[in-house]
C-alpha cells in the first residue's frame, strides 16, 4: 500500500469514524432531551423526566373590563356497567332538559362552548372529572359555575358519612376508584377551579333501584324511589369551603328517599324524571319568582323547592341547601322567550319510536283485503265459466262475466302485490332504522314551548305543543 493509498484510507476512516461521532451525540442529545434538557418549546426542573411543554392556550383569557358569564356541565345517568346498579329511566330526560334550559334566554343563554353535556357512556369517571377539573378551570374570577348532576347517589357500605355520585363506569367494589367523592369534590374544584367568583351544585343524584354492595341484599326494590345521598356528607363538605362563593342544592334528605315524579306537570303534561328537576325547571321558569320583580333569586328558588317538593311528596321528601351562596344571587331574569326543549334522542333515551307501524299495520290489513277480493273473483270467474260450458244459451254472456270477473281478480292481485311491497319496505325500514340522534332531534321543533311574562296581575303564561303527523 503506497502513501497516496494510505492518505485515502485514512481519509475516509476518519470521516466515517465523524459521521459515527455525530450520531452519538445526536443520539445522547435526544436521550439528555427526554430526562431534564430544555426543548425549543417546553421548560424542564432539576432531575425532570419529562419536557414539559408550553400549556395549551385557555378557552378563555380573563380580563378585567369583561362581564361575568355562566359556565356548566350537565351530567344525567341512566345506564351504568356494573349490573348490581339498577338502570335508571328519568335520569338522562332531566339533565337534557336542564342542559337546554340553560342554553335558553330564560336559562342565561350559556353558549355551547362554555357547557359539557355527558349523558350515560360519555359520563365515565374520567369524563366528568376531566370536566369539572379542566373544562371548568377556565372560568374567570367574576364567571359563575353550574355543575348539574341526575343519576344513582351513594355512600359507602362501610363509612356512610362518605357520600359517592355513581358514574357511568363506576363499580359497587371500588367506590373510591371509580366513583365521585362528595366529600373530596369541593376541594378537588377548589384546586381545579379556584379561579371562579361562584359555584352552585344541583344534585338529584338520589335516584334508585336495587343498588346491591358485595355481600349485601338490595337497597330499595321500587323502580319508582330514588336512594338517597348522605346530605351531611355533602353539607359539611360544602360548609367547609368558607372562603368561596359556593353553595348546593340536593334532592332530599339523609333520611329520606326520592320519588320519581309524581304529580308534578310542566305545561299541564306530566314530566318524566325527577320530582325535584321538574320544579326546578318550573322554579327557574319563572314560578319561584314570588316578589314579581321578573328574576327567580336562590332564596326564591330553594322556598319553592321546599314547598313544591315536599307538597307533591306528601312531606316525604324535603331538598336541603348547603353552602354560603347569598340568598338574593340571581338565577335566571324571566322575559317573555319561549323556552323550547328539544325531545330527548331515542339515542340517548332507548326507546326507538315506530312512527310508520300503524301504516304498516293499515298496509298489511288493505293488503290482505285485497288479496282476498281477488281470490273472490277468481272463484267467481272459474263458476261463470263453468255455467257457460253447462248453459250453451247463455254461454256468450256468462263468459264475459268470467272475463270481467277475471280483470278484477287480476287488478285486486296487482293492488295487493302493490301494497304488500310498499308495506313491507315499511316493515323493514322500520326494523333496521338507526335510533334518532342528536342532530335529528336539532333539526325538529321543541316539543313545547313555553314563555312566561310577568304583568301587574301576576303572570301572563303561553305554551304551545308542536307534533308532527
Amino acid at each position: 500500500m503506497n502513501t497516496g493509498q494510505r492518505a485515502a484510507l485514512g481519509s475516509r476512516y476518519h470521516t466515517v469514524t465523524s459521521l459515527l461521532l455525530l450520531a452519538a451525540a445526536l443520539a445522547l442529545g435526544t436521550q439528555l432531551l427526554g430526562c431534564g434538557a430544555t426543548a425549543a418549546s417546553g421548560k424542564a426542573g432539576d432531575g425532570s423526566r419529562y419536557v414539559m411543554l408550553d400549556p395549551l392556550e385557555p378557552l378563555s383569557q380573563c380580563r378585567d373590563d369583561q362581564p361575568a358569564r355562566q359556565w356548566a356541565v350537565v351530567v344525567g345517568i341512566n345506564e351504568y356497567k356494573d349490573e348490581r346498579i339498577k338502570d335508571l329511566n328519568g335520569a338522562v330526560n332531566d339533565a337534557w332538559s336542564f342542559y337546554h334550559f340553560l342554553s335558553s334566554p330564560h336559562g342565561g343563554a350559556i353558549p355551547a362552548v362554555r357547557m359539557k353535556l355527558l349523558i350515560n357512556e360519555e359520563a365515565t369517571r374520567q369524563a366528568v372529572t376531566g370536566a369539572l377539573g379542566g373544562f371548568l378551570a377556565n372560568a374567570c374570577p367574576k364567571d359563575q359555575l353550574i355543575i348539574y348532576f341526575a343519576g344513582h347517589g351513594s355512600p359507602e357500605p362501610e363509612r356512610p358519612d362518605e357520600a359517592f355520585l355513581l358514574v357511568h363506569d363506576t363499580m359497587l367494589d371500588n367506590m373510591v376508584g371509580s366513583a365521585i367523592s362528595m366529600n373530596q369534590l369541593p376541594n378537588f374544584l377548589k384546586w381545579r377551579a379556584n379561579n371562579a367568583g361562584q359555584l352552585l351544585m344541583l344534585i338529584d343524584a338520589c335516584h334508585s333501584g336495587s343498588i346491591q354492595f358485595p355481600g349485601r341484599g338490595a337497597a330499595l326494590a321500587d323502580p319508582n324511589v330514588r336512594m338517597t345521598l348522605t346530605a351531611e356528607g355533602i353539607t359539611s363538605a360544602m360548609d367547609n369551603q368558607g372562603d368561596k362563593n359556593w353553595g348546593a342544592i340536593s334532592a332530599a334528605a339523609s333520611d329520606q328517599t326520592a320519588a320519581e315524579v309524581k304529580g308534578c306537570q310542566i305545561g299541564g303534561y306530566d314530566y318524566t324524571g325527577g320530582l325535584f328537576t321538574c320544579h326546578l325547571l318550573k322554579g327557574l321558569s319563572g314560578s319561584a319568582d314570588r316578589n314579581g320583580n321578573g328574576e327567580v333569586a336562590l332564596g326564591e328558588l330553594y322556598n319553592y323547592l321546599d314547598t313544591n317538593v315536599r307538597g307533591d311528596s306528601n312531606g316525604q321528601q324535603s331538598p336541603q341547601r348547603s353552602g354560603n351562596l347569598d340568598d338574593g344571587l340571581v338565577l335566571t331574569s324571566i322575559g317573555a322567550d319561549k323556552v323550547g326543549i328539544p325531545t330527548l334522542p331515542e339515542a340517548y333515551s332507548g326507546a326507538v319510536a315506530h312512527p310508520l307501524r300503524p301504516w304498516i299495520y293499515t298496509g298489511a290489513g288493505l293488503t290482505a283485503a285485497a288479496a282476498i277480493t281477488g281470490a273472490v273473483f277468481s272463484v267467481q270467474s272459474q263458476n261463470k265459466l263453468e255455467e257457460s260450458q253447462n248453459s250453451p244459451d247463455n254461454a256468450s254472456a256468462l263468459q264475459r262475466e268470467s272475463q270481467d270477473n277475471t280483470r278484477l281478480a287480476l287488478a285486486s292481485y296487482g293492488a295487493a302485490a302493490t301494497l304488500g311491497a310498499v308495506t313491507l319496505g315499511m316493515l323493514l325500514y322500520d326494523l333496521f332504522k338507526d335510533p334518532e340522534g342528536v342532530e335529528d332531534v336539532y333539526q325538529k321543533p321543541p316539543l313545547f314551548e313555553l314563555a312566561l311574562h310577568p304583568t301587574e296581575d301576576g303572570a301572563d303564561a303561553w305554551l304551545q305543543f308542536n307534533v308532527a303527523w
